[in-house]
């Protein structure tokens, strides 16, 4: 114990710097996000409560950690906005361990080159798809942690490759059974963090087959998990029945999407033109090599794998909820991070590469910082539309009050063509879309500016009917049926 001790003490001494250094990059490009933001979710949250938010979504979709962190939210009485910090607390903490986890694998391959593995494991860790983990203020904390737990698994898996002890597998399946009970979304990152080294750590090939089937397994155990809990609580997500061709085309548009647009985190066709310069340096490196098919048929391997793990899982959930948004497909990322890891590794470093690839990075650490900050001032600018918005419905039900019944019910009757993001706002997939458009959560909204529940009834054709003749660009349009308030959302 007193040399595991001297050995830590030692390790942080050599690292403080870097470590340091880690801290504050992380701090940087995730500090804005703590202020108390809402999006879609957040307003039914504290519309409905911690327990009702514990059970339903969270519980039923398998995702025990966030039942198990809104009740101890719930049990404590923490106020929303308190949560909202420990949520990114924890988070914080999550990435940067993650972050020093990968550094210390790259450490052990590359010694005395600290600032390479640290950038590098930066990068792999805060891909630029995990912007939108943070977009959710209070759910940030079970995506980020999730990944926390995938990263302990990486590093096992990667001590097993080293050593061929199998307590270091035992550690590796168990963190990853663990990962089910976070965000599914963030499972293939199982898969592609360990990928990457598979040939670094293989002798032969039946070595390098053997530590693929090792994946396998351990990718294999929480999807298993996740497949027979979502069954046995009934997640609305689980298929009735499978559409595969209607899935797959929708996986192809939301992934051309997502590499061309990166929901404007990147300048348009920026993510494609790295990835285009990153390949052909890459390839052109390769004719100096030894060994130069074998490298290039792996960095296939790869990069197909990034696509392939990150988008399968689609197919196996309902064709409704199939939906390529970066939170989901966060590993995505790694399609423009992975072949600079990978010749970092595998090939001898050229000057001309390596300048052409510091400069490259540059800009992506730039683009993506300011396309963050961009994303949450708009997310800030939103919530402050919607909250006025709100202040508008909730004083017409106010003022009809004063002279006739009680509200209590309401029914939302949404616009044919709903407007889904406010006039001049950046809203991409789920981030900053106008929360009136969502009919699912207009009424969180409007109970949470009334501070009151409100009961929801169901459409009627008279009133559906009227909406649709009174309906105006932008301007909401209240009605009222005695103690019903009929809302017409533009």
């Amino acid at each position: 114990m007193k040399k595991q001790r001297e050995k830590l003490k030692k390790q942080i001494e050599e690292h403080k710097v870097v470590y340091g250094i880690l801290f504050l990059s992380l701090l940087v490009f995730t500090v804005g996000f703590l202020y108390n933001r809402y999006d879609p979710d957040t307003y039914y949250l504290e519309a409905y409560g911690y327990r009702n938010n514990a059970f339903y979504p969270f519980f039923q979709d398998g995702r025990w950690f966030m039942t198990f962190f809104l009740g101890i939210m719930g049990l404590l009485d923490i106020p929303f906005s308190v949560c909202k910090i420990i949520a990114w607390l924890f988070s914080f903490l999550s990435l940067y361990i993650s972050i020093l986890l990968f550094y210390h694998i790259l450490d052990s391959i590359k010694k005395n080159k600290k600032f390479a593995n640290a950038l590098l494991s930066f990068l792999m860790v805060i891909n630029i798809f995990v912007v939108e983990f943070f977009m959710f203020p209070e759910c940030v904390v079970f995506m980020c942690v999730g990944i926390l737990v995938i990263s302990f698994s990486t590093y096992f898996l990667i001590h097993y490759f080293k050593t061929k002890d199998r307590k270091y597998l035992f550690f590796s399946c168990l963190y990853s059974f663990l990962s089910a009970f976070f965000y599914q979304g963030i499972l293939s990152f199982l898969v592609l963090f360990p990928i990457i080294f598979t040939l670094y750590y293989a002798k032969n090939i039946k070595t390098f087959i053997y530590h693929n089937l090792s994946i396998a397994l351990i990718y294999f155990i929480p999807s298993c998990t996740t497949l027979v809990v979502t069954h046995f609580t009934g997640s609305s997500r689980s298929p009735s029945s499978f559409h595969f061709i209607e899935s797959f085309k929708k996986i192809v548009h939301g992934f051309w999407h997502m590499i061309s647009s990166t929901f404007s985190i990147l300048p348009p066709y920026f993510f494609i033109i790295l990835f285009i310069v990153f390949t052909g340096c890459i390839i052109y490196s390769l004719f100096y090599e030894k060994q130069k098919l074998n490298k290039f048929l792996f960095y296939i391997y790869v990069m197909v794998a990034v696509i392939v793990v990150t988008l399968l899982p689609q197919v196996l959930i309902d064709y409704h909820h199939v939906w390529i948004v970066p939170r989901s497909n966060a590993s995505l990322g790694l399609f423009i991070v992975f072949p600079l890891v990978y010749y970092y590794i595998y090939i001898k470093p050229k000057d001309c590469i390596v300048k052409t690839f510091g400069v490259c990075i540059g800009f992506l650490l730039f683009f993506q910082l300011f396309g963050w900050y961009q994303l949450l001032f708009d997310q800030v600018k939103s919530n402050v539309l919607a909250e006025r918005e709100a202040f508008d419905i909730t004083s017409k039900i106010l003022e009809y009050e004063k002279k006739n019944d009680r509200i209590t019910k309401i029914a939302i009757y949404p616009s044919d063509n709903p407007v889904y993001q406010y006039s001049g706002i950046q809203a991409q997939g789920d981030m900053n879309v106008r929360v009136f458009s969502a009919e699912w959560a207009a009424d969180d909204v409007i109970s949470l500016y009334l501070n009151r529940s409100l009961s929801v009834v169901e459409k009627m054709e008279k009133w559906e009917k009227k909406c649709r003749k009174i309906q105006k660009q932008e301007k909401d349009i209240v009605l009222f049926d005695k103690d019903t308030a009929i809302v017409c959302t533009y």
